[in-house]
């Protein structure tokens, strides 16, 4: 399955580690923010610019559409610090808003839907953060209904570059967005 990436964007940060990109893909990506604008939960995105961008990373409020009618959009970035009951207890994190729309003529299991995150100039690996609040679907998503959760990734509080990748399922390629937190 390909997605169909055009972002609208001024600038992109381009993270070299081609093991984690999705090649030969075409498609489109609409973008609410630059990917290397900062997003806090007091500011809105600014207005973008459109460039085409080859490495296929869309901004972390952007959204992913998939020629199947499927599409991912994030937004609402939140810094916070899971509790002490939480896996991983007591970690800084950026706390953010999925949503997933089956536009597709089949059922989706939510159970194959994957958030993976990296965080950084070295790209280390952000844990996923379970703590009350945050959830990820596990049920399915019937064609034409949509989906959101709040869940969140590890990101200490000296950092601010952040890569979230996100798996709708197993037939889909993974989309990728990337930008800057404060």
């Amino acid at each position: 399955m390909h997605r169909h990436v055009r972002i609208y964007a001024a600038t992109c940060t381009a993270l070299v580690l081609a093991t984690l990109t999705a090649c030969g893909a075409t498609g489109k990506a609409t973008a609410e923010a630059k990917p290397n604008e900062t997003i806090s939960a007091a500011t809105e995105p600014a207005e973008a610019t459109e460039t085409a961008i080859e490495d296929e990373t869309a901004p972390l409020t952007g959204t992913v559409d998939y020629d199947d009618g499927v599409s991912v959009h994030l937004e609402n970035f939140v810094r916070g610090v899971s509790s002490a009951v939480a896996s991983p207890e007591n970690t800084p994190y950026i706390k953010f808003t999925l949503k997933l729309h089956n536009g597709s003529k089949s059922t989706m299991d939510l159970n194959e839907l994957s958030v993976q995150c990296m965080y950084g100039d070295e790209g280390r690996q952000g844990d996923q953060i379970f703590d009350e609040g945050l959830d990820m679907p596990t049920t399915h998503l019937r064609p034409g209904r949509a989906v959101s959760a709040t869940t969140a990734c590890e990101l200490p509080k000296g950092e601010h570059y952040l890569q979230i990748e996100v798996t709708p399922n197993a037939e889909t390629e993974t989309a990728i967005f990337a930008g800057d937190v404060k």
